[in-house]
């Protein structure tokens, strides 16, 4: 459903995935309303949704690269008609992380493991320039106004950061809405550069949902 008006929503909060999410998405994302998780993975966002109807007040495809959704598909050639998506969701591999081999990890199977857009030497990473390529297809997508959700990190890299990223690259087909800080429950809001120092993950502790709304004309 299309909103034109918001009420609102606090600016950081703390939470599991699908707490937070879900609080985002209500508001922003009136029922009914069709929605498509294009990187569902093992869907930790919808967590305590019983089903793909969602309590009959969202309708979700859920699609992943992996056979792990309703459809496997790539989120840059998306197989959907044009605007029949209320909402997208979209949660990529947004930080650079060094592949551990499987002997070494606990959580086999997770997506640093098995992620088909792997780079080379060793990382695998969804990348500031490939928003240019994803943007237009989500926009094909999307019903007039309609919301993208992403989850990024601050940094991709000691040098490229995902917030100045997203709006050089998204303002001309998107309008951007919000940025919500999540905090995990026993995360802080440290500043990158200290998980830096010590070769850690700042998502680890906190990320951010960016909430963009399509524009007419990209």
């Amino acid at each position: 459903m299309i909103v034109s008006s918001y009420g609102n929503i606090i600016s950081v909060q703390q939470g599991t995935n699908d707490k937070v999410f879900q609080r985002i998405l209500t508001f922003y994302v009136r029922p009914p309303a069709k929605i498509l998780d294009c990187t569902c993975g093992p869907r930790y966002f919808w967590r305590n949704w019983q089903n793909n109807k969602l309590d009959g007040r969202y309708e979700v495809v859920f699609s992943d690269i992996r056979k792990l959704g309703h459809i496997q598909a790539d989120f840059f050639n998306l197989p959907f008609k044009d605007e029949c998506f209320d909402c997208v969701v979209f949660d990529p591999p947004y930080q650079d992380r060094w592949r551990f081999s499987l002997e070494k990890v606990k959580r086999p199977g997770r997506l640093y493991l098995e992620n088909p857009y792997m780079l080379s030497e060793g990382y695998e990473c969804f990348t500031p320039n490939q928003l240019d390529e994803v943007k237009a297809e989500f926009w094909r997508v999307l019903r007039p106004q309609g919301i993208l959700i992403m989850k990024l990190a601050d940094h991709r890299t000691r040098n490229i950061w995902w917030q100045p990223e997203v709006f050089k690259r998204m303002n001309d087909h998107f309008d951007i809405l919000d940025i919500i800080v999540y905090v995990r429950p026993k995360g802080s809001m440290l500043p990158p550069i200290y998980f830096m120092q010590r070769n850690k993950r700042s998502t680890l502790v906190h990320a951010y949902f960016f909430i963009l709304k399509k524009r007419d004309r990209p």
